[in-house]
């Protein structure tokens, strides 16, 4: 027989029985990554852990997260300041509680954890269960929309056939770089234009003379933070913002799995830093900062790609991840783009018209702008490499 226990701390929940559904090879997945997120405490949200049991056997493992959503958002000043000031009096006004499957962060794929030999029935079964305590789990607190993150490609059709209740819209794309062949810095695989491009960015990196650092023992959660969070003001893509406190945790917990890039100008001032995650046979540069007083902020972006595509290449990596932002230099550079999902229902029917109606607008399908960098044979192969990773790369729509 089945049953369910909510956890309301990842510290409720033995690290061998978390290690027994997740396996230890997806940093994003692992008891250390999620228990720096929960002691982070992100403004706004919290998280539980539903469990379920046969036996006292744990079969199944999903953590969730509540947080506010609000519905009115404006880059116009005034009408910024309005709302504000409203919500000084009023702090629910305009928003709504939102129950979330997942962490409050991108790139958690996987985190519907159902412990491996279980026959298909039973996952069936086991995922029906899932459903109605979700369900009635964001009735108690009172969420009125329910959200399904970072739904991969290669798990869509489980996702739609587990949780058929839900609407499902494309997402902002992940950015990998595929780190496979001989080094990239050979620049065969490259178009002409690309190739110059990059040679253009190494000479600009050498007049400059920028330098780079890297730091494995330090804690510089501190400076970091203070050049990551100008650029989330001004990321296109916006989810909940992380605290100082995140990255603390992050470093506490991962150790030497975490550990910083410092790009520093002729005159040796900090201008920008990036936070690397090594997770098996990937590494993750998806935290950057920068400082946007320097002159030429679009060279510190392309050394800081150029500079990890070297370490994920030094490190013996078959993968870069590098986000979901700024995808123009990214491609230019070499990345491919990976087709990414959300699925959302509700327990309103309202909001579910508003859904299935008006989502669509929100969440329109991804297309590039541009072109890959690589040739035409070259493309191929990366293509069917990261398919066999279970990456979809998402097709050129027009010419760069």
């Amino acid at each position: 027989m089945l049953t369910i226990e909510w956890r309301n701390s990842i510290g409720l929940i033995q690290r061998d029985d978390w290690v027994t559904i997740y396996g230890d090879d997806d940093i994003y997945n692992s008891y250390e990554f999620h228990k720096a997120v929960e002691d982070a405490k992100l403004e706004g949200v919290r998280h539980t852990y539903l469990c379920v049991f046969e036996d006292n056997d744990l079969l199944a493992l999903i953590p969730t997260f509540t947080y506010s959503l609000s519905l009115l958002e404006s880059e116009n000043v005034l009408v910024k300041k309005t709302l504000d000031c409203i919500k000084k009096y009023y702090r629910r006004f305009l928003s709504i509680r939102v129950f979330c499957l997942g962490i409050p962060l991108t790139n958690n794929k996987d985190y519907i954890g159902i412990r491996s030999g279980l026959s298909q029935d039973r996952q069936g079964l086991l995922l029906s269960r899932v459903k109605e305590e979700v369900v009635e789990k964001s009735k108690e607190l009172h969420c009125k929309i329910l959200l399904l993150k970072d739904v991969t490609w290669s798990r869509l059709d489980y996702m739609q056939q587990s949780f058929l209740e839900y609407q499902y819209f494309e997402a902002p794309p992940n950015a990998y770089f595929p780190v496979i062949g001989e080094s990239f810095f050979s620049l065969t695989k490259l178009k002409s234009k690309q190739r110059n491009r990059i040679k253009g960015i190494q000479r600009s990196i050498a007049d400059e003379k920028l330098e780079f650092k890297l730091e494995f023992d330090k804690d510089l959660s501190a400076e970091f933070y203070a050049l990551y969070d100008t650029v989330y003001q001004k990321s296109e893509y916006k989810f909940i913002p992380l605290n100082e406190g995140f990255f603390h945790a992050l470093k506490a917990s991962l150790g030497e799995h975490c550990f910083f890039l410092q790009i520093f100008d002729k005159d040796g001032v900090l201008r920008c830093m990036v936070l690397f995650l090594d997770s098996n046979d990937a590494m993750i540069t998806k935290y950057i900062g920068l400082d946007y007083e320097y002159a030429d902020c679009s060279l510190l972006y392309n050394a800081y790609i150029l500079k990890s595509i070297e370490i994920a290449e030094s490190r013996k990596k078959t993968l870069l991840l590098l986000g979901q932002t700024a995808y123009h230099p990214k491609i230019s550079s070499g990345a491919v783009l990976e087709r990414m999902y959300v699925g959302l229902n509700s327990t309103s029917f309202l909001y579910r018209y508003l859904i299935k109606y008006f989502m669509k607008l929100r969440y329109p399908p991804f297309k590039i702008s541009q072109k890959y960098a690589y040739k035409e044979k070259d493309a191929r192969s990366i293509v069917e490499f990261m398919h066999s990773k279970g990456i979809d790369v998402i097709e050129n729509t027009s010419q760069s």
